[in-house]
């Protein structure tokens, strides 16, 4: 790969912060490939990459337990903690892998590996409790598509 001339590095962290679509090579994670800040995120195969004021995390996917909608940000709830990050629901749908990380109301996505139980209220499949305790509801149009993504 060549770098342009016009982009100068002094270390790999000044090219993690330009947001650029150069490789980055980290200390303790795989080579990955991170696009423009508006551009999509097709690498996120192993780590989701969240910016922050001057700096930009790297979270591993199995940590991601649910991420909540919030208008144009996403709350980020991972295992060890929550992250807020700039970006919609929506692209995010369409960035993560579906079949682990599936949209089941118009404000969550959650991750299919850290689902525990589905439970009824007034007879009708409405909640999914994690791991964690936490109780996200089921939204009516996206009951359908949760249930054939676990075999049910």
């Amino acid at each position: 790969m060549t770098v342009p001339k016009s982009v100068l590095y002094k270390n790999s962290l000044d090219a993690l912060v330009t947001y650029s679509a150069f490789r980055v090579f980290l200390p303790y994670h795989p080579v990955e490939t991170l696009m423009e800040r508006d551009g999509p995120f097709k690498a996120m195969k192993r780590v989701f990459p969240v910016r922050s004021v001057g700096k930009i995390e790297l979270i591993p996917l199995e940590e991601i337990c649910w991420i909540k909608g919030a208008a144009n940000y996403v709350e980020i709830h991972a295992e060890n903690g929550k992250y807020m990050h700039r970006e919609t629901l929506h692209n995010l749908t369409q960035q993560l892998d579906p079949s682990i990380f599936l949209r089941i109301h118009r404000s969550a996505i959650v991750n299919l590996n850290h689902i525990k139980e589905i439970s009824s209220e007034l007879g009708r499949f409405s909640l999914v409790t994690l791991r964690d305790g936490t109780e996200l509801k089921i939204g009516n149009g996206y009951r359908d598509t949760l249930f054939s993504a676990l075999n049910l």
